[in-house]
């Protein structure tokens, strides 16, 4: 619960939702992106994301049958991203999405990430990736 104020997500105030109620809810509607990328190492790409969205496809869909340990760090994290953008929920928690991807593919997270929040969708990242931040609307320093 908050120190101060309310929290309200998607309509719902949180204080007034069971704990169950609060995690279904965060879990239907909250995508959560940690840094560093998956530990399912041994998992094939195709197991871990069974349906692959375009861009997925494109980008690795040769080798969707490998394990995710035979994927760099960049790629990983960026498999993770392309995964929860695909996951269509409103809200999305970003720790240094950008953080082990070289320039090229931080362009390209990038322009993923603003094509997600043109459609309508909350972005809320710890980053300190110079591009994410000239593109935020709001930025808190900590």
């Amino acid at each position: 619960d908050p120190t101060e104020g309310e929290v309200i997500l998607q309509g719902e105030l949180l204080r007034t939702l069971s704990r169950q109620n609060r995690a279904h809810l965060r879990s239907e509607r909250i995508g959560f992106l940690a840094q560093g990328g998956s530990s399912l190492g041994n998992i094939s790409l195709r197991d871990y994301v069974p349906y692959m969205s375009p861009s997925l496809e494109n980008a690795f869909g040769k080798r969707a049958s490998r394990s995710l340990s035979e994927f760099s760090g960049g790629e990983r994290a960026r498999i993770e991203l392309m995964k929860i953008l695909s996951e269509d929920k409103p809200i999305l928690l970003l720790d240094e999405p950008t953080s082990q991807m070289d320039e090229h593919r931080t362009l390209e997270a990038v322009e993923m990430i603003l094509a997600y929040v043109d459609s309508g969708g909350l972005v809320i990242t710890s980053t300190r990736d110079p591009l994410l931040l000239q593109n935020a609307d709001h930025i808190i320093r900590g």
